[in-house]
């Protein structure tokens, strides 16, 4: 059986190296692509990693150009907490010493679960480098979260009424958003046979806008086949 085995990898392998580089200009009609990577997300509510995966396929445009879509998941979910003071109770006009005075301490925590990530856009690819290929992405991002925040008072100013603040601040609300962006990415593909290859891609959705900040990096690897 080792002998086998070994028979098996002599033989894939010198199918990668009899491959000429020419095979990156072959006619193809489009792709598809397994993806793995990461969701790494910096915002004003959360931020963090978690893992992700997904697919994406594409149609060609013309030899340089393709079509692309891709719906991406993740598994994880993204929490942020801290401990602030609001809200006020000190009268409008009040010294900043009356302010915290007179203000809640409370824990705030922030739940983020990505149900999915969905973008297009167009892919470039720049002239092959023996069996590497430059690529180049730019399109548009939709992030659809749900948000779950929680705000818990562990200190009340005295004569603050515990009920009051719950009619002022709910203490926990469930949201449910779509998060557009603008995406920007680069990759290098790796061919490995005529039609199988392997991608290395980053990609940057910005989607921020005003004083709000919601961006994320997604990292991955592709397993991409032409047809």
């Amino acid at each position: 059986m080792p002998r086998v085995f070994n028979l098996m990898a002599l033989a894939v392998l010198a199918e990668l190296v009899s491959v000429s580089p020419a095979f990156a200009q072959m006619a193809r009609r489009g792709h598809v692509a397994g993806i793995f990577g990461a969701y790494h997300v910096d915002s004003d509510h959360v931020d963090g990693t978690s893992p992700s995966f997904g697919l994406a396929a594409g149609i060609r445009l013309s030899s340089r150009w393709d079509a692309e879509v891709e719906v991406v998941g993740s598994s994880g979910r993204l929490f942020r907490q801290y401990t602030g003071k609001s809200p006020s109770f000190a009268p409008p006009g009040s010294s900043f010493e009356e302010f915290e005075r007179l203000a809640v301490t409370s824990e705030y925590s922030y739940d983020r679960r990505v149900l999915s990530t969905v973008s297009g856009g167009f892919v470039f690819r720049a002239r092959p480098r023996g069996r590497w290929t430059p690529l180049f992405y730019a399109g548009i991002t939709n992030h659809h979260v749900i948000d779950v925040s929680r705000v818990v008072p562990i200190a009340f100013p005295e004569g603050v009424d515990p009920d009051k603040l719950a009619r002022v601040v709910p203490q926990e609300g469930r949201m449910v958003r779509n998060l557009g962006a603008l995406t920007g990415g680069v990759g290098m593909s790796l061919a490995l046979t005529p039609r199988l290859s392997l991608v290395l891609d980053v990609r940057i959705d910005y989607g921020s806008i005003g004083d709000e900040i919601e961006n994320a990096i997604r990292p991955s690897i592709r397993v991409m086949w032409s047809y």
